[in-house]
């Protein structure tokens, strides 16, 4: 098991890798520039030790960067002491491959849930003001508002399955393109996600029904 140190050292101690597994993507600079705007650094820095008072970075790539475009002398980091570059790449990986990806839904519905409070919530998120209200947009979609109909599966006719035809209003689409940009992702992983959500409060519909009866 890795031994982690946790100290505070200067800005200039830090390098970062060569072979960082993230591109230099800028949205996510922007939000990470936002974040530590707003709350400051909430997660130390991953190093490796390469010398006296030297670290090469492992993660927290984004974070490094916009810490000295901010003009932070100082950060707090985790020192796993001096382990090799393999090491170090396999720690990356492991620690970029075990953080759950963000439900897009569920923090859709939370931000607009924080705007609808107080649209002052909107400086300690990590958006700008044009993505929240994206995700504010399709946190209020309603699935209703759709032309839905059912018809037999072709394919499956004989066992009488059923396929769910629906219909989508181009201004609902526009919508989703907005939500989609803000997030990023391909088209087919954010449909699967919306369509997850109408089977769940479909489905959430049919237990309430059962219970009130």
């Amino acid at each position: 098991m890795t031994k982690v140190t946790e100290k505070t050292v200067p800005l200039s101690q830090i390098s970062p890798n060569s072979w960082n597994p993230k591109d230099g993507d800028i949205a996510r600079s922007s939000r990470v520039n936002k974040s530590l705007s707003a709350h400051g650094q909430v997660e130390p820095l991953l190093v490796r030790e390469i010398g006296k008072d030297e670290y090469e970075l492992i993660n927290g790539y984004h974070r490094l960067m916009e810490m000295r475009s901010l003009g932070w002398d100082k950060a707090v980091i985790y020192n796993v002491g001096k382990i090799s570059e393999d090491q170090a790449k396999s720690l990356a990986l492991a620690t970029e491959d075990a953080n759950i990806p963000i439900d897009r839904l569920l923090a859709s519905k939370m931000v607009d849930e924080l705007l609808s409070e107080s649209e002052n919530n909107l400086k300690y998120l990590p958006y700008s003001e044009q993505e929240a209200k994206a995700m504010s947009s399709l946190a209020r979609f309603d699935w209703h508002d759709t032309v839905l109909s059912e018809e037999e599966a072709p394919s499956n006719k004989a066992k009488g399955d059923k396929r769910r035809m629906i219909e989508i209003p181009s201004s609902i689409l526009a919508d989703w393109k907005s939500a989609l940009q803000a997030f990023g992702g391909s088209d087919t992983e954010f449909l699967i996600h919306l369509l997850g959500d109408y089977a769940n409060s479909e489905e959430n519909a049919k237990l309430s029904s059962v219970e009130a009866e």
